[in-house]
């Protein structure tokens, strides 16, 4: 069915990204996570994102988590690192604090690690996906400009 969206050309289209189906499925095997899992969230902390807890709203699966919500490929942050730490082995959690407060840091910036990267790097650290939802951020949006006008292109979006 058609819908009617209004839009002009430099107008603006927010779209959710999605991590790709087989980088999906290395990570529920790496963290040892049944994809088909059916789960029911209940969302507790209020500065959750809007996605998030609207999760908390309906059934749904670790693999449709791990597809749409966490960010799991993104780029890790200092804090991430020490709070990883809490999960991790003596040794490997001495060396993740030393990452959060160090030059090293700098140094996987550069080499683009996302936060995969990082548990690949600690494999004793393996939260569990309740662990995982306050450890990992929500996949943000990203806004693309509209280049056409719908008075020349109706029913078509281009970007």
């Amino acid at each position: 069915t058609e819908v009617d969206l209004p839009f002009n050309l430099g107008d603006a289209v927010g779209l959710y990204p999605q991590n790709l189906p087989e980088d999906v499925e290395e990570a529920l095997a790496w963290f040892n996570i049944q994809g088909d899992r059916h789960l029911s969230l209940t969302c507790t902390d209020e500065t959750a994102s809007a996605r998030l807890m609207a999760l908390g709203k309906q059934h749904t699966s670790a693999r449709q988590i791990f597809t749409e919500i966490l960010d799991v490929f993104g780029k890790p942050s200092r804090s991430f690192c020490k709070a990883l730490a809490k999960f991790a082995s003596t040794s490997e959690a001495a060396e993740l604090k030393e990452i959060a407060e160090g030059a090293r840091f700098k140094e996987l910036q550069d080499l683009s690690v996302s936060f995969f990267d990082i548990f690949k790097m600690f494999p004793s650290a393996k939260p569990s996906l309740a662990h995982l939802l306050g450890l990992l951020p929500a996949m943000k949006w990203r806004l693309y400009s509209i280049a056409n006008s719908a008075d020349y292109t109706p029913g078509v979006i281009e970007l």
